[in-house]
């Protein structure tokens, strides 16, 4: 798979389903441990917080001014040919190495 082979896109609210399963799989959970939560809980996490806090890091960025603090951004990585949602992208603070902010891809 390339680079051309997929797109990106914000969270939107009908993904949840598809990204709570692969919160579940064991490649994911086993390098992001605690994201393996209840429904419940990442409907929770997903609605009043990462929408919101992409929604946030979005306009910083569009004001102009660029400066996003310590707001993450979380997308969706889609195929393109098919449209299926095979995983997301995460961009934001990291409190190890002299880095300031940190990138996480997880795909299936």
């Amino acid at each position: 798979m390339t680079a051309r082979n997929v797109y990106l896109r914000e969270f939107v609210a009908a993904d949840l389903d598809v990204l709570h399963s692969l919160a579940w799989q064991p490649e994911i959970y086993d390098y992001l441990p605690g994201w393996n939560v209840p429904k419940e809980q990442w409907t929770d996490w997903f609605v009043n917080s990462e929408m919101p806090e992409n929604a946030e890091f979005l306009k910083a960025v569009s004001d102009g001014g660029g400066d996003v603090g310590e707001l993450r951004l979380r997308i969706e990585i889609n195929q393109k040919e098919t449209e299926e949602l095979i995983g997301w992208c995460c961009i934001g603070g990291k409190s190890a190495g002299k880095a300031k902010r940190g990138v996480v891809i997880t795909l299936h």
